[in-house]
């Protein structure tokens, strides 16, 4: 005896939580600071306890703010909040009135160029003119030299320009200078480069920062003293690292340009930019990173799915995708395909949406370990779909109470159940069948078929007959159920009746014939009412013998075959058994002609041998 174990997704209950008063929380603002002059641009603010309605605010302006998750805000800010170079302070206000710590942001000058940019060894004092964008009074020139922080006392002379002189000192030996202008609200702006003697520095690089698993970009350098043949040097900030050299173009004693690739670029790093000269002459380093990006999930194909379907590909839009990121659906994990930084895709397993329910889509990244925001998947249940009713045995439109009859449609279930003799119970809440409201037992549930018995209950006429999966109903499904509607089993794919020759316990064919005068036992169904009740769904009893109150009669061969006995088949649910004498026929095989209460079965065959 096969015992069937099943398994059933553990349900939890969420505790009660009282309404309370959320504070938002700034985390992480990016970008961290823009240029003054910037044209408009969307400001990400990571955090938690973001709601509905949550605004950002800049210095007390509020800003058009797009909700994106609990952990996420999108804010517009215009271009004339940028004109000035000052330190900002960001908030972030929820609909009941609550309001973050300030973040601030910082909206740098611009420096273009120093003049002069370079200063031979043992050079007298020097007055540096520093050019851009945004100088505010009060703010000074800032020369970083090696290890060493000179702060120089600067004359304001416009927002565009100011100048301050440098003593003799710093000339006495060849230094990578880096210099930058810094206001007094604490906002500085990049740093451009300044080489004493045969130095070469490197002032700027652009893009400053790179993002993990994009394709190769185009490096620029900026800074003094390249010559030609000079290469970019490429070392990432660990040990044993090995020093990379970039595909580098000569373009001016002031500009390289390199090539990072996609593999430089597969991982999140420290990175540090380096140029050596062909004479032997090493720059600065410039550090800048390799970052992995926060995937952020945009949408899904599907967002929904049957439970218990078939597998399918799921497609997943965002961006920030790196080639090791992995989809999940719940907590699952899923065979997942880098597309690009914008696309993945994976396969998703009938197991995975076995069971109805909500369930949700993220990215995880396998560097960081950060999560991406969820979207919603539902995995509906299927609903069945009765298309017919046929009696088991003959596949015609009718039945009688107590006979079995086969209930053919769509989506029962994905997974076939068999059921022995007594048959197993499948629990109803999952898979049942019931007419006129009497549950029928099932002696198989297919995906489009189940096999079941008629209640002994139901009445003659208009049935109703209804097919439950997963507790999702079908349509109701009408059949006709008569006071007898006898139907004779045959062998696959034949018209040959099953029966038993009772002579040698082999099943009656052409090559096991029987003779006249013995005897062969049928099996039929639609018997109707019997005279020894049987509880429905319940195996035969050997005693008493349960027989058809209707009259059943037989021919072979056109001459009446002696019925010795008729009744439903101990230990057998709704199967009748007919005991026939073959009468004296020719042999062959030979019509078997079968009637309960004068209603005639589908005519079949039985095979009879020479006497």
């Amino acid at each position: 005896m096969h015992r069937h174990i099943l398994f059933f997704p553990i349900l939890w209950f969420a505790p009660v939580v009282h309404s309370q008063v959320v504070t938002p929380l700034i985390g992480l603002v990016t970008p961290s600071q823009v240029d003054v002059g910037r044209p408009a641009f969307d400001l990400t603010i990571d955090g938690s306890g973001f709601a509905q309605g949550t605004v950002v605010n800049w210095s007390g302006t509020p800003l058009s703010t797009t909700f994106r998750r609990a952990e996420r805000l999108i804010a517009a800010v215009p271009g004339n909040l940028i004109v000035a170079s000052d330190a900002f302070n960001l908030t972030v206000t929820n609909p009941g009135g609550a309001v973050s710590s300030p973040s601030v942001f910082k909206v740098q000058p611009i420096l273009t160029s120093i003049y002069p940019n370079s200063v031979p060894l043992g050079s007298p004092d020097v007055t540096f003119a520093a050019t851009g964008v945004g100088f505010s009074p009060g703010a000074s020139l800032i020369l970083i030299g090696g290890t060493s922080v000179f702060g120089s006392t600067s004359t304001y002379v416009s927002p565009t320009e100011i100048q301050c002189a440098v003593p003799a000192a710093l000339f006495s030996a060849a230094l990578s200078i880096l210099v930058s202008v810094a206001n007094p609200s604490g906002t500085r702006s990049g740093e451009v480069a300044l080489s004493i003697g045969n130095a070469i520095t490197i002032g700027s690089v652009s893009p400053s920062h790179f993002t993990a698993g994009v394709s190769g970009v185009t490096l620029t350098v900026n800074g003094v003293g390249f010559l030609p043949g000079a290469v970019v040097r490429w070392l990432y900030a660990y040990p044993g690292a090995v020093v990379e050299t970039l595909k580098t173009v000569f373009v001016s004693s002031t500009q390289l340009q390199a090539a990072v690739t996609a593999d430089q670029l597969a991982s999140p790093a420290g990175v540090s930019i380096r140029v050596d000269n062909p004479d032997g002459n090493v720059s600065n380093g410039l550090d800048t990173d390799v970052n992995s990006p926060v995937a952020d999930l945009l949408s899904i194909s599907p967002d929904s799915a049957v439970a218990g379907a078939p597998g399918f590909t799921l497609t997943v839009n965002g961006t920030g995708f790196l080639p090791n990121a992995r989809l999940m659906l719940g907590i699952t994990p899923l065979p997942t395909t880098y597309v690009t930084a914008t696309q993945l895709t994976a396969s998703v397993p009938p197991s995975a949406i076995y069971y109805p329910g909500k369930a949700t889509v993220s990215v995880f990244d396998l560097f960081n370990g950060m999560p991406s925001n969820q979207a919603a998947f539902t995995i509906a249940p299927w609903i069945p779909t009765v298309a017919s009713v046929v009696n088991a045995a003959s596949s015609l439109p009718n039945s009688a109470p107590g006979s079995l009859v086969s209930i053919y449609g769509f989506d029962f279930a994905y997974l076939t159940h068999i059921y022995g003799l007594p048959p197993n119970v499948y629990p109803l809440d999952v898979l049942s069948a019931t007419i006129n409201g009497k549950q029928s037992p099932a002696l198989y549930f297919g995906q489009n078929q189940i096999n079941a018995q008629v209640p002994f209950e139901t009445q003659p006429g208009t049935a109703v007959l209804v097919v439950t999966v997963n507790g999702v109903k079908s349509v109701p499904a009408s059949f006709q159920v008569n006071p007898t509607a006898p139907g004779v089993f045959t062998l696959a794919q034949s018209n040959h009746a099953v029966a038993q020759n009772n002579a040698d316990g082999k099943l009656n064919s052409p090559q096991f014939p029987a003779k006249p005068g013995d005897y062969i036992i049928a099996y039929l169904t639609g018997q109707g009412v019997v005279d020894n009740p049987v509880a429905t769904g319940a195996p035969t009893p050997a005693a008493p013998l349960s027989r058809p109150l209707a009259a059943v009669q037989a021919k072979i061969g056109g001459l009446p075959a002696q019925v010795s006995f008729a009744g439903l088949a101990p230990g057998f649910i709704g199967l009748l058994q007919v005991n026939l004498m073959i009468p004296d026929v020719p042999a062959g095989d030979l019509p078997l002609e079968v009637s309960i209460g004068g209603v005639s079965a589908t005519v079949t065959l039985v095979s009879v041998g020479g006497k």
